[in-house]
């Protein structure tokens, strides 16, 4: 049995109904959150260096902060997008499984439903 449940589960990689974007996105996340805060340590180090001070703290604590802010809104928006997928795959399951009529089903146009307006000749 669980030979089947691993076919199933390739299938669904294969086919895209499985999502690894979500596990992708964290790992991103963490990579981009350390590439930001070295980068704006650096600009703070150099601007002491540089004798500029002040304005290499600030410089690079603006870094650090808004550039994460920034990068933490851009992978937010990325999780939003794949939970939707998520939701419409378990939705899609869902209507499937009731045994109602597929979304398919609904837009298929009977010749003889009372609805459509008749011809005119």
């Amino acid at each position: 049995m669980s030979d089947v449940r691993k076919k199933s589960a390739w299938e669904d990689f294969f086919a895209f109904r499985t999502m690894l974007s979500l596990s992708l996105v964290k790992i991103i996340y963490a990579i981009g959150l350390i590439i930001i805060t070295s980068f704006g340590i650096v600009i703070m180090v150099a601007g002491i260096s540089d004798f500029s001070g002040l304005l290499g703290i600030i410089a690079g604590s603006g870094v650090i902060l808004f550039g994460n802010l920034i990068w933490r809104v851009i992978c937010e928006w990325w999780v939003v997008f794949f939970s939707m997928h998520e939701q419409v795959v378990k939705i899609a399951e869902n209507t499937s499984l009731s045994g109602e009529y597929s979304l398919n089903d609904s837009l298929k146009l009977d010749s003889t439903d009372s609805h459509t307006p008749p011809s005119n000749p």
